[in-house]
C-alpha cells in the first residue's frame, strides 16, 4: 500500500514537472518558466548557495546558474556554459540559455544521469565538450553535486593532471554528493576507470570506447 502511494506521488510529480516543460513563446510562458525555476526547481535556494568553485584554470563548476549568475560569469571572463541536465524544455535551462546567448556565451548540453551508470556515448559527448568549448567554461547540473561532480572529477584527472585523490574531491560531500546513496554509482564508475588506469595507463576516451561495461556496473550496484 505504501509503495503504491509513493508511486502515485512520483507519477503526479513527474506529470506536474512535464506540464511546465514547453518553449518560451509568450509572456505567460515566461512567467510560468520563472515561477518554475524559482519555486519548483528550487532556484530560491540557489540565490544563497551556488556551489561555485574552480576545477582547474579556465574550468568552473556550480549548481544551476540563474540569468543573473550567467551575467556575472560573463563579467569574470567566462566564454561558455556546459549544462548537464538534459531535457529539451526544462524552464530553468531555457532561461539560463537565453541569458547565456544574450551575454554572447557558447552553450552546450550533455544530458547526464546521477542515479544510474553513465552511458558511454554521453561520456564521449562530455569529453567532446571538454575538447571544444572555449575557456573559461562553467559546468553545471541542478545542484552541482553529482553529475557536475563526476564531470569535474573526469576533467581534473584526465585533462588537468590531478591525482586520483584530488580528482575524487570533486565528487564528494564538500559539494553535497553522498556516496552512500543511489548516486554512489558515479563513484563506482570512477573506481572502475581508476583501476584500469593504474593497471594500463588507459585514458578515459579509450576506456569508455573499448573496455567500459555499463551493464556490469549496473548489476554490481543492484540496478
Amino acid at each position: 500500500m505504501l509503495k503504491q502511494w509513493v508511486n502515485r506521488v512520483k507519477d503526479w510529480e513527474h506529470r506536474m514537472h512535464r506540464s511546465y516543460e514547453k518553449p518560451i513563446v509568450t509572456e505567460a510562458d515566461r512567467a510560468r518558466a520563472i515561477y518554475y525555476a524559482k519555486w519548483i526547481d528550487h532556484g530560491f535556494l540557489r540565490r544563497f548557495w551556488t556551489n561555485f568553485d574552480m576545477v582547474a584554470p579556465g574550468v568552473y563548476r556550480s549548481n544551476h546558474p540563474s540569468p543573473k549568475r550567467i551575467s556575472e560569469f560573463k563579467a569574470m571572463g567566462g566564454k561558455s556554459v556546459l549544462n548537464l541536465r538534459g531535457g529539451v524544455n526544462i524552464p530553468t535551462s531555457l532561461l539560463s540559455e537565453e541569458a547565456a546567448t544574450r551575454a554572447g556565451l557558447v552553450t552546450r548540453t550533455v544530458g547526464m544521469t546521477a542515479r544510474h551508470a553513465p552511458e558511454d556515448y554521453r561520456i564521449l559527448d562530455l569529453l567532446d565538450a571538454f575538447d571544444t568549448l572555449p575557456k573559461p567554461f562553467l559546468i553545471h547540473c541542478k545542484s552541482g553535486a553529482d553529475r557536475t561532480g563526476l564531470a569535474a572529477a573526469i576533467y581534473a584527472f584526465d585533462y588537468a593532471g590531478a591525482s586520483e585523490a584530488e580528482a575524487r574531491k570533486q565528487l564528494s560531500f564538500k559539494y553535497l554528493h553522498m556516496r552512500r546513496s543511489r548516486t554512489g554509482i558515479l563513484d563506482d564508475f570512477l573506481d572502475a576507470y581508476f583501476a584500469a588506469h593504474r593497471a594500463t595507463g588507459i585514458r578515459m576516451r579509450e576506456w569508455v570506447s573499448t573496455v567500459y561495461d555499463i551493464d556490469a556496473l549496473n548489476r554490481a550496484a543492484g540496478r
